[in-house]
């Protein structure tokens, strides 16, 4: 393709192919993406685009960026693989750049308990910088990443615009434009403590093109601000945390707080990393770490005494507690000397008692067979309900003889299927909607086509519909007849037309057909019957 216009900096691979479709005129989303990628049916992906190695024949090597530069620099992909191991990264780079699956199923996005980034966001000033250098703007990654609510740049209050940041029509790349900032909204309305938030936003954006770490354990530089290896450390922790972020910038940030108004996972932070953590709880911890770089001065505390619990069978300790008993030692002596209770010294100068290991062989067999006995009274009793009925008799097998219980075959608890859902009241509310959003679609100026996609977009219920259609019947039925086709959309938008035109007799059949933007190639009779259906609407 020529004339593709190149990534610029911080730009999205998204507004790359948004900005590709003004300048070059296409109109039709999957136009554009048979263009781009020679397949309609790829996704209009944001953060993660996938299928990334197609695009290379669009540059033909003008851009200068390898294909793993070209991910890794206009993409989301260096943020959030930026902590995960070797192994892990270059998996993800080969499922980006090859089309094979979801990232952010893969990558732990959607269960992080982090805020994802709703609408498109811009920056006033560095919108206005981009007008002024280039003459237009566009989507950069750094004011796209979770929790980040100011410019890395600037420190200016980012504004959310009404551009959804997962696209309800899946093919569409929309581009950005200043005219967005005339409705657009502080994402954060009450800003407090703007330092901190600046420091979060430039070190999400640092993390987009650093090279990668091993994810990071805290343990040590939180044992240096004395919130780990001290008692009270959590209460400490959890107060500094309270102090130095406000809960405002919390909630944006995580999608649920506990009572005190700070995420669960803090508590974690202070053990031995046993998961992976979503990128922004690194850059929270260690923006954090460095709020609070004085550290505490040592406190001495006092010698705590070594566990000895469970020691007096251990010979060498036997032996010494003998040897000091020899010299003449009384047991409390002994238990100062070996630093242990008195009560074990004690028990480390008599003979260890020796318990009766020997099982009655006559009572375990008479239990078998109550136990067998009782089986076969009830057949159709599970192991629990066998239990309640002789509990004495389980305790004994199961303390004496727990191998031959347990090989015992008892009949399994029938597991029946509690509905939490009431399907039915659920189908009728969203058929009721699909019928309001199918009407107001056919409401909108300038006209879009009623669809299937657009439809459940706009409800947001894509998947549920996907998973659970034979329980939607309603709301099926309900899409077939509310959505149109594309010939009854063309036949929809010719009307339209013609009626918004004030002399329609000096605008020619060809006109009408390019005003709507048909294109007559694609129609065995040049759209002369699409026009004729349009003039019996408009009569």
């Amino acid at each position: 393709m020529p004339n593709f216009p190149a990534p610029r900096a911080d730009e999205l691979l998204y507004s790359v192919i948004a900005r590709a479709a003004v300048h070059l005129g296409y109109w039709s989303p999957k136009g554009l993406l048979e263009a781009v990628y020679e397949d309609r049916s790829m996704l209009a992906c944001p953060d993660l685009p996938v299928g990334v190695a197609r695009i290379a024949r669009v540059s033909h090597g003008t851009w200068g960026l390898t294909l793993q530069e070209l991910a890794t620099r206009h993409t989301l992909l260096g943020y959030y693989i930026h902590f995960l191991p070797s192994a892990a990264r270059t998996k993800a780079l080969e499922r980006m750049l090859q089309r094979s699956g979801h990232l952010h199923v893969r990558l732990g996005i959607c269960t992080g308990g982090v805020v994802r980034t709703p609408f498109f966001r811009l920056c006033r000033a560095c919108s206005e910088d981009d007008v002024m250098r280039h003459g237009e703007t566009y989507w950069r990654r750094s004011h796209h990443l979770p929790g980040v609510v100011v410019c890395a740049i600037h420190g200016d209050p980012l504004l959310e615009t009404c551009v959804p940041f997962r696209p309800i029509g899946r093919h569409e790349h929309v581009c950005a434009h200043p005219d967005h900032l005339a409705r657009a909204v502080p994402v954060l309305a009450e800003m407090r403590e703007p330092d901190f938030a600046l420091a979060i936003a430039r070190e999400s954006a640092r993390l987009l093109d650093a090279p990668s770490s091993a994810p990071s354990d805290y343990r040590g530089m939180l044992r240096l601000q004395g919130f780990v290896g001290r008692q009270g450390g959590l209460q400490r922790f959890r107060e500094a945390v309270r102090a130095i972020i406000p809960r405002s910038l919390l909630s944006a940030m995580f999608t649920s707080l506990d009572a005190d108004g700070l995420p669960s996972w803090l508590d974690s932070i202070r053990r031995k990393p046993r998961r992976a953590l979503h990128p922004l709880k690194h850059v929270l911890v260690r923006v954090l770490l460095d709020a609070l770089s004085k550290p505490i001065p040592p406190i001495a505390l006092p010698k705590v005494r070594e566990d000895r619990r469970g020691k007096s069978a251990d010979p060498a300790l036997r032996r010494r507690a003998t040897q000091l008993a020899e010299r003449g030692m009384a047991v409390r002596a002994i238990a100062s000397e070996l630093q242990v209770a008195w009560k074990t010294a004690d028990r480390l100068l008599k003979p260890i008692p020796q318990h009766a290991t020997a099982v009655n062989d006559l009572a375990r067999r008479a239990d078998r067979e109550s136990w067998t006995a009782l089986r076969k009274a009830f057949l159709g009793a599970t192991r629990t309900q066998l239990r309640v009925k002789a509990p004495a008799l389980y305790a004994r097998l199961y303390r004496a003889d727990r191998p031959w219980l347990c090989a015992q075959r008892c009949a399994r608890p029938l597991r029946e299927s509690k509905t939490r859902i009431d399907w039915g009241s659920r189908d009728d509310a969203l058929a009721a909607q699909v019928r309001k959003v199918a009407a107001d679609l056919r409401l909108r100026v300038p006209p879009v086509r009623v669809s299937r996609s657009r439809v459940l977009g706009e409800l947001q219920v894509r998947s549920l519909l996907a998973h659970r259609r034979a329980k939607l019947p309603r709301t099926v039925a309900v899409l077939d007849e509310c959505c149109e086709k594309v010939e009854s959309f063309q036949i929809r938008r010719l009307a339209a037309v013609m009626q918004e035109q004030r002399a329609p007799g000096l605008v020619s059949d060809a006109m009408w057909l390019t005003l709507t933007r048909i294109n007559i190639d694609r129609l065995p009779d040049r759209g002369a019957a699409l026009l004729a259906a349009a003039r019996m609407v408009t009569r």
